[in-house]
């Protein structure tokens, strides 16, 4: 009967087995189905407008798992907007995934956003993704720009006088490097010995730093209580 089909349902899904399995669905809109029991959820907004109906009996006993599912589907909303698209043009789609994921985590709101009005967050983050754009935009054209410039003409031809970076009088070509690096940075506490010394290792061992995962590799050693693995111009 519906009762007994109903009640195996809830058997299944309604256990840590089952949010298991949730967690493991592929996108936020099979993981809505599953937890809200609504086949009718085609859409990631769809799953966020269904944060609407939850008691607060659901929301607490399925606290960490409906964050989850909130912070996903905004992701993938946001990956669909305009400005996500063509943030995606811009810099490629595993890069506009990840800067989305931690865009979502910082400003989406979780839960309570999607209860109470995820179109007004998912708007506000737009805003967000729309600077980016601007900002990548206005790199792109400074540095096509510099591809037609004479750079041993003006400004470009001339360099730093020693005394303005290197206080020490440093000679040894890396402890300069790291004593413009210290003197460029706006970041507190940098650690002139330690970025010396990886200076000194990433000089030596070969490792491409066109590369992001070495990239990211090494900005970790450089800076390891960093609280986000992220810039942008606006966040």
């Amino acid at each position: 009967t519906q009762s007994v089909a109903k009640a195996i349902t809830k058997a299944v899904f309604d256990n840590e087995q089952g949010q298991a399995q949730r967690l493991q669905t592929s996108s936020s809109v099979e993981h809505g189905q599953m937890l809200f029991k609504d086949a009718n959820l085609k859409t990631p907004s769809d799953v966020l407008n269904a944060f609407a109906k939850l008691d607060s009996k659901m929301v607490k006993s399925h606290a960490a798992e409906l964050s989850q599912l909130a912070e996903r589907a905004m992701t993938e909303v946001m990956l669909e907007t305009d400005s996500g698209k063509k943030l995606k043009a811009l810099i490629g789609d595993d890069a506009v995934k990840s800067l989305a994921v931690r865009v979502v985590k910082d400003y989406g709101g979780g839960v309570a956003a999607a209860q109470k009005n995820p179109e007004v967050r998912i708007n506000q983050m737009q805003a967000v993704f729309d600077m980016e754009v601007m900002h990548l935009k206005a790199a792109q054209r400074h540095i096509e720009g510099l591809a037609s410039t004479d750079l041993d003409q003006g400004v470009y031809a001339e360099g730093l006088p020693e005394d303005a970076f290197n206080k020490a009088g440093v000679t040894n070509n890396v402890e300069r490097a790291a004593a413009w690096i210290i003197n460029a940075s706006n970041s507190k506490g940098n650690d002139a010995e330690n970025i010396t010394s990886l200076l000194k290792e990433y000089a030596t061992n070969g490792k491409d730093l066109l590369n992001m995962d070495n990239l990211k590799e090494l900005h970790a050693r450089l800076v390891p209580n960093v609280e986000r693995d992220y810039r942008g111009p606006n966040i």
